[in-house]
């Protein structure tokens, strides 16, 4: 009986943890024992809803009744083995069916905000832009690169060799339990150049595609190495390059 629960409560945390987008694009939050408690927290949450709703409706009895359980008994030596694996599979069934819901949800929300005629894959692009944004509002650079990726926004980069970029963010990468989407970051870079080491003004020296052109060059940059990032306006950075010059 106890190891049909821990298998209901491991299943459990496994399926929410994974097929929940909310859950699975936040879970590089949690880190150690943060982690295991919050999975065990879900595994246990789920285990009890499915005991509550098998009491409520007799599920387990309904589905022993329909499959002829006196012929058809999975464990020859126990009888409450085969209650408990058929509840194993119902409560499983419970944590899968939530995340299904979830997911249709989202999927509801993002054709009612946006109303426009595309393809599946757009509608899932813009869930995991709906559910990226939630997560990397709290952090400046992280909005500023997910402000990039949606609206198009060309960004200067500075990296930690003091090599600079300028582009778009075009991908951000997807989440795993230790990091979050950000932690590499794609763009299609329009100009590259350095920072003087002294002065740290910005020298751009090498074009790659004009400014309102699309080019199938990009780069990935990790984020570790990024030093810093703001919004490119090529009008002020032509008047201040100006200057400098003068």
């Amino acid at each position: 009986m106890l190891a049909f629960f821990i298998a209901a409560i491991i299943a459990n945390a496994f399926i929410v943890l994974r097929y929940s987008p909310t859950n699975f694009y936040k879970l590089h939050r949690y880190d150690g024992q943060l982690l295991y408690i919050k999975a065990t927290f879900i595994g246990v949450t789920f285990t009890a809803a499915a005991y509550l709703l098998n009491a409520y409706f007799g599920v387990v009895d309904g589905i022993l009744k329909s499959l002829n359980f006196e012929e058809l008994k999975i464990f020859s030596e126990s009888e409450h083995r085969d209650v408990f694996f058929v509840f194993f599979l119902f409560s499983v069934s419970v944590s899968y069916t939530y995340c299904m819901i979830e997911r249709a949800i989202l999927f509801s929300r993002v054709l009612y905000k946006f109303r426009t005629v595309a393809s599946i894959s757009y509608y899932r692009q813009m869930v995991k832009i709906l559910l990226i944004h939630k997560i990397l509002r709290d952090s400046p650079l992280d909005n500023l690169f997910f402000l990039s990726y949606v609206q198009n926004k060309f960004l200067l980069i500075t990296m930690s060799d003091r090599k600079v970029y300028v582009g778009r963010v075009i991908s951000l990468g997807e989440p795993n339990e230790s990091e979050g989407p950000d932690q590499e970051i794609a763009i299609v870079p329009v100009f590259s150049g350095y920072r003087d080491k002294d002065s740290l003004t910005v020298t751009l020296n090498t074009t790659y595609a004009g400014i309102d052109e699309v080019d199938d060059v990009y780069l990935v940059l990790k984020q570790d190495n990024i030093i810093s990032a703001c919004e490119f306006v090529e009008s002020l950075y032509q008047k201040l390059s100006n200057k400098t010059d003068d």
